[in-house]
């Protein structure tokens, strides 16, 4: 990495997912998404940020400075089962203590550790006289990228009561291929007419997208055995093809309503 590049651009424009170690797959099935009232979940991320010198001002932004509007629903995380020890677990919330708080009920279990987050708050249009939803911020911890933990983040924070217009601004402007990219397949266009500090990259969805763009169909996970949420539980065992001599069995294992594959 080129001296003159700063750690938090690099974190940007760089694939940071191969400098910082190998990539710790997890079990599509197992990631949730929620709102998050406890801050206390989210240290490890926010102790990523700080070492890619991210200021003050902006983690308070993130962080602490919650839209009242939208409180909890301004922060989502994405979270799997954790497997430290007790003490140092994350205390992202279970399902009962979700719905106490206002959030999105999880129905999950134990101890999670937050890999994600996104941040979004309500801006009004005085151009067009409406309320639009602005993605303020979505960061996944490095050694979970290429999951497509990003893009579920993406898409349960698009959605927001009645179809909005939903507004973004890209972190590294166009040398963040990846973002980019990814904004684009979620149905994300580049707006000519905003003029940003910076010459910042601006990115609109406008708002009969924000039902169809998550029916988007994802690449298929890269496993032998594949666990996808449908209302019941069932085996189908496919046997008799031949590859090298060998019979092959795929089977794909239905268990529960509610997610997707990827």
């Amino acid at each position: 990495m080129p001296s003159s590049i700063s750690a938090r651009r690099a974190d940007y424009v760089c694939n940071t997912t191969r400098k910082s170690g190998p990539i710790i797959r997890i079990d599509p099935v197992q990631l949730e998404i929620c709102s998050a009232a406890n801050l206390e979940a989210l240290g490890d991320i926010r102790g990523h940020l700080r070492k890619l010198k991210h200021s003050k001002q902006f983690l308070e932004g993130i962080f602490d400075n919650r839209d009242k509007q939208l409180f909890p629903r301004d922060i989502l995380v994405a979270s799997i089962p954790s497997r430290r020890r007790a003490k140092r677990e994350a205390e992202i919330p279970t399902g009962g203590e979700q719905a106490e708080a206002g959030g999105t009920e999880t129905g999950s279990t134990g101890r999670r550790r937050a890999v994600g987050i996104l941040r979004r708050s309500f801006n009004f249009d005085k151009v067009a006289n409406r309320r639009l939803v602005h993605i303020d911020f979505v960061w996944v911890i490095p050694e979970f990228r290429g999951q497509h933990i990003g893009r579920r983040l993406l898409e349960e924070g698009i959605v927001l009561g009645k179809q909005k217009q939903v507004r973004l601004q890209v972190a590294g402007n166009e040398a963040n291929v990846a973002a980019v990219r990814l904004y684009e397949s979620i149905g994300f266009r580049r707006d000519p007419c905003a003029t940003l500090k910076g010459g910042m990259l601006e990115m609109v969805l406008d708002a009969p997208q924000t039902v169809t763009c998550r029916s988007t169909p994802l690449p298929m996970a890269r496993v032998s055995m594949a666990r996808v949420h449908v209302g019941l539980q069932l085996d189908v065992v496919k046997c008799g093809a031949q590859a090298q001599g060998a019979q092959v069995c795929i089977r794909f294992l239905i268990v529960k309503r509610g997610s997707t594959l990827t």
